[in-house]
């Protein structure tokens, strides 16, 4: 039990390594390993749902930073991606009360890889501002965080960010709202 926590604490701060990086990116304008970044939360994601193994994912994420040329930020991800090595023969199971956390993930990253899409490189940071938190959420669940960012976080997002942003995530607020009884 003990090394499927760590498993997850250690995929949570691979996430927020990676929301980080994407956000350094849009900042620099380096955008084709921001498109290596959102590659690399859709792995994450993927393991997370247990689509892949851990295996699986640090064979994906090393073809997938194989040019370390291309990109510098590799070294953010060296203790997350020492202690996988070490597990690689494990599987990472979260709580089936966290999906809906996985679900704003998904979200923002489905949302970002628009955003490249379409060269609205902007509307990446709101995206990522406003899910930084979740990797804290996936793995403390704790209540006052969870009304924190449903009360304060997401209140915000609605009045700062564009309509289209909000409805995309507002099914999972509600759902998130409903299932830890906390009103938006």
């Amino acid at each position: 039990m003990i090394i499927q926590k760590n498993l997850v604490e250690v995929m949570c701060e691979q996430t927020k390594c990676c929301l980080g990086n994407i956000n350094i990116l849009v900042e620099t304008n380096e955008y084709l390993p921001l498109l290596l970044e959102s590659c690399h939360l859709g792995l994450i994601l993927d393991l997370f749902l247990s689509k892949i193994n851990i295996k699986s994912y640090l064979e994906k994420y090393s073809i997938l930073f194989s040019s370390e040329k291309l990109y510098i930020h590799l070294e953010n991800y060296a203790p997350q991606i020492s202690y996988l090595k070490k597990n690689q023969k494990k599987s990472i199971c979260i709580e089936k009360e966290v999906h809906c956390f996985i679900n704003i993930l998904q979200i923002c990253n489905d949302n970002i890889k628009k955003h490249i899409d379409l060269k609205r490189y902007d509307f990446i940071k709101d995206e990522v501002y406003y899910s930084h938190n979740i990797p804290s959420l996936i793995f403390s669940k704790k209540i006052e965080l969870i009304k924190y960012y449903l009360t304060v976080e997401c209140a915000e997002c609605k009045r700062r960010c564009s309509k289209e942003m909000v409805i995309n995530y507002e099914k999972v607020w509600q759902q998130i709202s409903n299932q830890f009884s906390i009103p938006i």
